[in-house]
């Protein structure tokens, strides 16, 4: 048997894998979705995502999302750091403020505790960039406290 996915077998890894997909996580909403008939998925489904080509294709699938996600932190921390600059400049130091805060969160420099007890202290960078980003946030506060000529 080969061990090459098929069209339907590659739909569903996407669509179970892909946390942005309404059927994350739902592994027979997955395979419907993909196009195998629901009948096939309630009584297939499990065995399909136990062969050893399926389940590869699985942990690439979400490695490469894993890639696209810390892009998209890199860009989130770069965009909070302009709007930060520009609004300084415009003398609004509340939003940038709202800016530096949100730089913060995305290199987990602190949790926000709630209510039910639970926080968001996942990490999302590796150590080596929560460090330089927190020296960035510390340098960018510094020169917030620095008076402003006319």
């Amino acid at each position: 048997m080969s061990n090459k996915l098929t069209a339907k077998q590659e739909s569903t890894v996407e669509y179970y894998c892909n946390p942005t997909s309404k059927t994350f996580n739902n592994l027979l909403q997955s395979m419907v979705k993909a196009g195998y008939t629901q009948k096939y998925a309630d009584h297939h489904g499990w065995e399909l995502v136990g062969k050893d080509h399926i389940k590869k294709a699985m942990v690439d699938y979400k490695a490469s999302i894993s890639v696209k996600q810390a892009i998209t932190v890199e860009y989130i921390q770069q965009e909070h750091q302009r709007l930060a600059a520009l609004a300084e400049a415009n003398g609004d130091l509340a939003t940038a403020t709202r800016n530096k805060e949100g730089l913060g969160r995305t290199i987990a420099a602190y949790t926000d505790k709630y209510q039910d007890g639970t926080t968001t202290d996942r990490p999302v960078l590796t150590p080596e960039q929560q460090e330089r980003y927190k020296i960035l946030a510390r340098e960018m506060t510094k020169r917030e406290h620095k008076p402003k000529t006319a």
